[in-house]
């Protein structure tokens, strides 16, 4: 038997009919109840435009303008009853695009565009009975579809909504990007390389993702800009609308914000002691996507060696093998030769890719494959990199010093040849990004 997988017939939301790719078909369409005539204060229905209601004048109310496209009436009575009660979104998304096609014409007719949208709370014992509000899924759509989101706010004003998945499973992926002052301004260092990961964790992970590099890419130097900011870090993370049930979002937004970070790990060298903790096996999750809920692995592996009296942690895999630290990964040094523990257990970072072509530069051998610890003990030097880490060396594994001397070592060879790659002068606020 053979499916033609290429045939992808789609279905009116509303009467399950075949349509060509759209979301309702055309007679469906031509029966949407638009409102012609109707108030120009409060939208009343009234027998032609430009009229005002007799209410209106009697009793003028305090808003100045009320924008309705469509009477109550079916379609729309049906759609909105299905998305409200029945929390079938897919039908709020339709509503949501209509009204944003019904107000971007009414723009090129001279209705003011909206400095903001802001959605009717709802009531709290409402809000726990459905799960979600309705108006601020729809804010979110309709912000979306006319380009009201991308602004600057600060810090102490942003708000988020309390059922979002992201709050409440960590279903969200992020970054960490680093920026740097050159001679010629500030760079951000591979900053498209950090937000195709971005991307792919994602889309790893089934998340929407409608944004592409280059415009997050813009929006962070510009960011920087906004602040002042020349050494910095930046954290940009892709967190899900409101929903309580654990199928993928609908919708998603990107926030990005920057402040000054030292080098996550300090600048001494670290005392590590192996975790009780292991990484996840990659068969339970996607290793290779950065993904929030990921790190409370981390977070319990730093807690426990930190109550240990340790700087950090080493992680094994689930077979006992030497992964990587809860936020870097790990490189050691035998006999002249580098060594680091092989992808498919560990986060591929871009911190690690550039040390490997730094390595090959400077004509250091590179082996990567699978290591106990006990190959670990016996080498010469080792060292965690990592965005917030940046190259950082390891004094000592459970109280065994490496006997090299860090400044004789490769690890001190790349970490300098590091720290003046990404304060190259390449690419800066006053050139293209």
């Amino acid at each position: 038997m053979v499916y033609n997988w290429l045939i992808n017939i789609q279905h009116c939301l509303l009467c399950d009919e075949p349509c060509d790719g759209h979301p309702l078909c055309g007679p469906c369409e031509a029966e949407l109840p638009w409102l012609d005539g109707r108030c120009a204060t409060c939208a009343v229905p009234l027998p032609t435009r430009g009229l005002v209601c007799g209410e209106c004048q009697k009793r003028p109310p305090s808003y100045d303008h009320v924008e309705v496209p469509w009477r109550f009436a079916f379609p729309v009575d049906a759609l909105i009853a299905r998305f409200k009660h029945q929390a079938r979104w897919p039908f709020g998304r339709l509503l949501g695009e209509r009204l944003a096609l019904h107000l971007q014409h009414a723009f090129t007719e001279g209705l003011p565009q909206p400095d903001l949208l802001v959605p009717v709370p709802l009531a709290r014992r409402r809000l726990r009975q459905r799960g979600f509000n309705q108006a601020q899924m729809l804010a979110r759509w309709l912000g979306g579809a006319l380009k009201l989101d991308g602004k600057f706010v600060k810090a102490s004003e942003a708000t988020t909504d309390l059922y979002s998945q992201t709050l409440h499973y960590g279903y969200g992926v992020f970054e960490g990007i680093r920026a740097y002052s050159t001679e010629n301004g500030t760079r951000v260092f591979k900053a498209k390389e950090h937000y195709n990961r971005l991307k792919n964790s994602a889309v790893l992970v089934n998340i929407p993702f409608d944004y592409s590099t280059q415009e997050l890419v813009d929006a962070t130097y510009e960011l920087l800009e906004k602040n002042n900011l020349t050494d910095a870090y930046v954290r940009p993370l892709a967190f899900c609308d409101p929903n309580m049930s654990l199928s993928k979002p609908n919708n998603v937004s990107i926030m990005i914000c920057a402040w000054e970070w030292g080098a996550y790990l300090g600048d001494k060298q670290l005392r590590l002691t192996v975790s009780s903790f292991c990484r996840p096996h990659p068969r339970s999750i996607k290793i290779e996507a950065k993904v929030c809920g990921h790190y409370v692995n981390s977070i319990l592996a730093t807690s426990e060696a930190k109550e240990k009296g340790y700087d950090e942690a080493l992680l094994l895999d689930s077979d006992g093998y030497l992964a990587e630290g809860p936020g870097a990964n790990l490189f050691f040094e035998k006999d002249g030769v580098l060594f680091t523990p092989q992808l498919g257990n560990i986060l591929p970072g871009i911190t690690r890719a550039t040390v490997l072509e730094l390595a090959e530069k400077h004509s250091v051998e590179v082996k990567q494959g699978l290591y106990k610890p006990e190959v670990l003990a016996s080498a010469d030097s080792a060292f965690y990199c990592g965005t917030a880490a940046e190259v950082i060396g390891i004094e000592s594994v459970d109280d065994r010093d490496f006997p090299k001397n860090w400044n004789d070592s490769l690890g001190k060879k790349l970490q300098e040849a590091y720290s003046q790659l990404v304060r190259n002068s390449e690419k800066t606020l006053s050139t293209a990004h």
